[in-house]
């Protein structure tokens, strides 16, 4: 099956955040939970009792929605929202930016020393096909290779990086990476398209975004990253 870009359904989506100075409390979070994040997070809650010794990025709490789409893990260097919709589903960039923006503004209005360091945003897609290796090799390699090494590969993969600095977006890592797969549920053969856009990591921790940076990074992240995928799904347009 050709790849192309409006074959891929959008099905993962994770928003990040790395932080730095105050650590919320317990009392903190769980009444943000109630008061500013219980529209989407209305499901199971877990929490950790606040011990000394536990890792910087082990959630505190983990807030889940009730269909168990929605995610939110809170660590004390580390806040991730997830929305994974299964491969029947899509997972709408603005209806995700609005949730980012739920979550992030009341936890980095707690207090003025808590900072933002790092921002990543990943996407999930998926292409169904019965011969995903195949297809992949046909796409990125050379004809004479796919009647050598690489005839009727069952598994392929390729990875890719840069660091380059979008329009409206700090600089950025951009990982992109097509990969062979198989639905756990359904057993179905997939080609599956990750990426993801994540801020340089600064040595010393200096480099800080306020909350209107971090809403402005998500907001360009979605249109990046579907420009990013026609970019390499449609060899005539100028790569990012």
């Amino acid at each position: 099956m050709p790849l192309r870009p409006e074959a891929f359904v959008t099905f993962y989506r994770q928003g990040s955040i790395w932080l730095r100075g105050y650590e919320p409390t317990t009392r903190d979070l769980m009444r943000l939970a109630v008061d500013d994040w219980s529209r989407v997070f209305d499901g199971e809650t877990t929490s950790l009792p606040e011990l000394q010794g536990l890792p910087s990025e082990l959630p505190r709490l983990t807030l889940g929605s009730a269909d168990r789409a929605w995610k939110l893990q809170v660590a004390p260097k580390r806040v991730n929202v997830i929305w994974e919709t299964g491969e029947a589903g899509s997972a709408d960039m603005a209806m995700f930016t609005d949730t980012l923006r739920e979550v992030f503004r009341p936890l980095l209005a707690l207090n003025v020393t808590l900072h933002v360091t790092r921002i990543a945003s990943v996407v999930r897609r998926l292409m169904p096909t019965d011969s995903p290796g195949r297809d992949l090799a046909t796409y990125f390699c050379r004809p004479d290779l796919l009647t050598g090494p690489l005839n009727r590969p069952a598994d392929f993969e390729l990875h890719a990086h840069k660091a380059y600095r979008p329009a409206s977006m700090p600089e950025v890592n951009s990982w992109v990476r097509f990969k062979t797969a198989t639905l756990s549920a359904t057993q179905r053969r997939i080609v599956l398209l990750e990426q993801d856009l994540n801020t340089l990591p600064s040595p010393d921790e200096s480099v800080h975004f306020d909350s209107p940076s971090v809403d402005g990074f998500f907001s360009a992240a979605g249109p990046e990253a579907d420009e990013i995928m026609r970019a390499y799904l449609a060899p005539t347009s100028r790569g990012r």
